[in-house]
């Protein structure tokens, strides 16, 4: 990820691992796992459940995330983790948001371009893919004797595949995190709405179609 002062730009992740035998885990969460919203402004809290341990984090958008140990802490304690456990944390981008993706020899690609949705976290599926996307023009290039500025179509591959959907990713959490009391309870409220967001995970539908179809119903209701 290239270097920005830009507290608007990426985010910050703290996650740890808590220690749990199997029977413990499944009485708590079966085959579900938890979401916490409210943790930090663009950003939730977790509780995976895995074999011997649960995976527990927090993240956020760093201007809003001013405190995110103190935060990661309580947020252990408010769900009944008490001992002291090793923090992990990093830094992410927020997902669409304009960058620069290639330069004289360089083609960047899953979180190092940006290639992440703004709303759920999730950049595996954009690091697979943007990996893929670039062997193909590296290869294409090699192959046909291109030169190096034609590294651009890459930039332009990106954009039509899944730029537009991250940019709406991006629109989509600053509206459910600028009024979050309202948008969760409309979630919870109302299945439909929830089924088609579950869509838009399952890359049924982008999240522009979500958006608009999600305007449709709300005036309709």
């Amino acid at each position: 990820m290239r270097p920005t002062d830009n507290k608007n730009e990426y985010g910050i992740c703290l996650v740890t691992e808590v220690p749990a035998n199997e029977r413990e885990i499944e009485e708590r969460l079966g085959k579900s796992l938890e979401l916490h919203f409210g943790i930090a402004r663009g950003g939730y809290g977790w509780i995976f459940p895995h074999k011997t341990y649960y995976s527990v984090g927090i993240g956020g958008v760093v201007k809003d995330f001013t405190h995110p140990k103190e935060s990661m802490l309580n947020f252990l304690k408010d769900n009944g983790f008490s001992g002291e456990y090793k923090l992990h944390g990093h830094k992410i981008p927020w997902g669409g948001i304009k960058r620069k993706v290639v330069g004289s020899r360089v083609l960047l690609s899953g979180d190092a371009a940006g290639f992440v949705d703004a709303s759920s976290g999730e950049g595996l599926a954009y690091a697979i893919r943007s990996g893929q996307l670039a062997a193909s023009v590296l290869a294409e290039i090699c192959q046909q004797r291109g030169k190096l500025k034609d590294l651009h179509k890459y930039e332009s591959i990106c954009k039509t595949e899944f730029g537009t959907h991250l940019k709406y990713s991006r629109i989509f959490s600053k509206l459910i995190h600028s009024f979050p009391e309202r948008s969760f309870k409309m979630f919870i409220d109302n299945r439909e709405i929830l089924d088609k967001y579950l869509e838009v995970m399952d890359f049924k539908i982008d999240y522009k179609d979500y958006l608009r179809w999600s305007l449709l119903n709300f005036k309709l209701r």
